[in-house]
């Protein structure tokens, strides 16, 4: 076995059912607002602050969720991953203290509700 097939294997047995469960939290807030909110803030299920943003101070976040959900409407008619990422790659990215994981793991706790809303 090569050694990226362990790196996908130990993920899998180790980390898929909690990331599964916190992109599902996103998924089901009952408004797209509610979803970008808690995103763009980091905050799961727990009510805590997610583990990859647990460093950045909450004044930074918090003016994350202001200018993300002042681009609610941009970011509700991304048409794919690539123009959702890039619509809160321009909206934060330029926040002193958010950097690109920050951005990326945003992207995805919106796009899993966007996601659930096309099902819908």
């Amino acid at each position: 076995m090569s050694n990226l097939s362990a790196i996908v294997n130990d993920y899998i047995k180790r980390h898929r059912k909690a990331a599964e469960k916190e992109l599902w939290w996103y998924a089901i807030q009952p408004s797209f607002v509610d979803a970008v909110s808690l995103a763009a803030i980091a905050q799961g299920p727990s009510g805590k602050r997610l583990n990859h943003q647990r460093r950045i101070p909450r004044a930074i976040l918090e003016k994350s969720r202001h200018r993300l959900l002042q681009e609610i409407d941009r970011l509700e008619s991304a048409a794919s991953f690539e123009e959702l990422f890039d619509t809160v790659e321009s909206t934060i990215g330029g926040i002193k203290g958010i950097g690109e994981l920050t951005v990326y793991d945003t992207a995805l706790r919106i796009g899993a509700r966007l996601i659930e809303m096309m099902v819908m």
